[in-house]
């Protein structure tokens, strides 16, 4: 058996069964050099790492304000694709997907954003949070962020 080893692709466009497929980098969110897959004949964004559904986000990367409205900003690229249909790339099993997710992350960054304004700590910060959101899954995420937002 020979393996095969993965290229790098020589243009962010390519085509599947005459659709035209496009990834657009969207910057740095819950982690570095992020992509989005975007199918414009069908409106739809595969968003990956950008957006989450109902499962708390992973601040552990972007761990500062600066960061976060970069996150934002990559929001914003994406509905400037005019999307019908986005992809969650986190999500709890089973849900719909949906332009909402695009919106339940943005609240999502900004509750964030003003826990942290108002936490003195990271326990505090992360109760905080998990008030706010307490049907949400993976706790550990916010763990990681709490504790990344308030370095000792």
């Amino acid at each position: 058996m020979t393996l095969e080893i993965a290229e790098a692709m020589s243009s962010s466009v390519f085509s599947i069964e005459g659709h035209e497929l496009c990834a657009i980098e969207v910057g740095n969110i819950d982690t570095y050099n992020t992509t989005v897959l975007h199918v414009p004949s069908i409106r739809l964004v595969v968003a990956g790492d950008a957006v989450y559904g109902d499962v708390h986000q992973f601040f552990g990367e972007a761990n500062t304000t600066e960061k976060r409205m970069d996150w934002l900003r990559a929001l914003d690229t994406v509905e400037a694709l005019d999307p019908h249909t986005v992809i969650a790339g986190h999500k709890r099993a089973g849900t719909v997907d949906g332009l909402f997710n695009l919106q339940k992350t943005r609240k999502y960054i900004l509750d964030f954003e003003d826990a942290v304004a108002k936490a003195t700590s990271w326990k505090e910060l992360m109760d905080d949070m998990k008030a706010r959101y307490p049907r949400r899954i993976n706790p550990h995420a916010i763990l990681r962020g709490a504790i990344a937002a308030f370095p000792e």
